[in-house]
């Protein structure tokens, strides 16, 4: 795993805890961190960039399926 990846785990993790401890929704949760996902990227992508990036990841959620793009 790759260091940035790890470095947000680390904190995703302590998040979560702190989630289950004051009986936070871990759904506000996440919605919260797709927010400041977004955040992030609109400091330096487009708008048009950024929601082509989650369409495409909503296009790929399921693990068990090929990316769109492939062939078989």
């Amino acid at each position: 795993m790759s260091e940035h990846n790890e470095l947000v785990n680390s904190h995703v993790e302590t998040i979560l805890a702190t989630t289950k401890e004051k009986s936070i929704p871990t759904d506000l949760i996440g919605r919260a961190l797709v927010n400041a996902g977004i955040a992030i990227w609109q400091e330096s992508r487009s708008i048009g960039d950024i929601a082509q990036e989650l369409s495409f990841l909503a296009d790929n959620l399921d693990p068990d399926e090929e990316y769109t793009f492939m062939r078989p």
